[in-house]
């Protein structure tokens, strides 16, 4: 039996004609609404039996959109501020370690850190994208202490090439560090005198 259009008695436009008076997308809408469970249940079984098309529809779709989806990233990247992507963007450990700081907090933060407190550079907002390097001068946000959360009491915002450098170090590392450096840079300098 053919399936004839119909004016949906819920949505008001014109569709194929399922069940009741009502489109295919009202009707399952209206059927998930009665019985959610069963809904759910449904639509497990039929992801689960057409997974593999799925995926594979998916992974088409990815690769022929490729470069598509790179300029839409780098527009949203270029109009996003710093602080909304230091937030909001990143793994799911990154963003939940992040939960206790605000953008209106960092905003604060930005507005009284120009330059890195700890090598006097200029700092640089722009958001980079994840395909292109960091610039040496791009602000990060530091945990002050390592060991301690992203609390507004803990966090600082520095250069990246600083933030690098400091890694997970706690300040006995550094005056470890430095010490070696010291050490060494003496014995090249007698090196370099013989």
């Amino acid at each position: 039996m053919p399936k004839r259009l119909i004016i949906c008695s819920d949505c008001g436009k014109e569709r194929l004609n399922i069940s009741h008076g009502l489109c295919d997308a009202c009707y399952r809408k209206q059927r998930r609404s009665k019985n959610p469970d069963a809904a759910k249940s449904s639509a497990r079984r039929f992801y689960a039996t057409h997974r593999d098309a799925e995926l594979a529809r998916n992974r088409q779709w990815e690769a022929s959109h490729y470069e598509e989806r790179l300029i839409y990233r780098k527009e949203l990247f270029a109009k996003m501020s710093w602080e909304k992507r230091t937030l909001n963007y990143g793994s799911v450990a990154r963003l939940t370690s992040r939960k206790e700081l605000s953008i209106s907090f960092l905003r604060d933060l930005r507005e009284h850190t120009v330059c890195c407190p700890s090598c006097g550079a200029k700092l640089d907002y722009s958001v980079t994208p994840r395909n292109e390097k960091r610039k040496q001068n791009s602000a990060t946000l530091d945990k002050i202490i390592p060991s301690l959360c992203y609390v507004t009491s803990n966090v600082a915002i520095i250069c990246w090439r600083c933030n690098r450098l400091k890694c997970n170090m706690t300040i006995e590392d550094i005056r470890m560090l430095l010490r070696y450096v010291e050490t060494h840079a003496v014995l090249g300098a007698a090196v370099e005198n013989c």
